[in-house]
């Protein structure tokens, strides 16, 4: 017998070649330092995003982001939920949950899944 995992997602994944930033809500921040880490995204859906992170992130943690996919002028702002992390060579992978886009943020994402010819398997 083997042991399938069950697919939950409610769109199709598109790749996405995209720089971001991310930041802990709830995280301590020095004076110094404003909290935001550099990441990339992998791929992205009207429900959520799989980024690699530098540093392990936990379930249920809630981010704020900052996606600048490849070739857009304007960043998709965004505040997600953390479904699950994993090792991932150097780094670690996340998926996120988008729980608040406005309409601007989210006709950009639209626009980027008209504009991908190949959706992730």
């Amino acid at each position: 017998m083997s042991l399938q995992r069950r697919e939950v997602r409610s769109h199709e994944r598109y790749e996405c070649n995209a720089t971001a930033s991310y930041k802990k809500l709830g995280e301590y921040i020095s004076s110094i330092d404003i909290g935001y880490r550099c990441a990339k995204a992998k791929n992205i859906s009207r429900g959520g995003i799989c980024m690699l992170l530098p540093a392990p992130v936990e379930k249920g943690d809630v981010l704020l982001l900052d996606v600048i996919p490849e070739g857009s002028s304007s960043a998709i702002n965004a505040i997600c939920e953390v479904m699950w992390c994993c090792k991932s060579g150097e780094s670690y992978e996340a998926g996120l949950s988008f729980i608040n886009t406005d309409e601007k943020n989210q006709r950009h994402i639209e626009s980027l899944e008209n504009n991908k010819k190949f959706p992730v398997n």
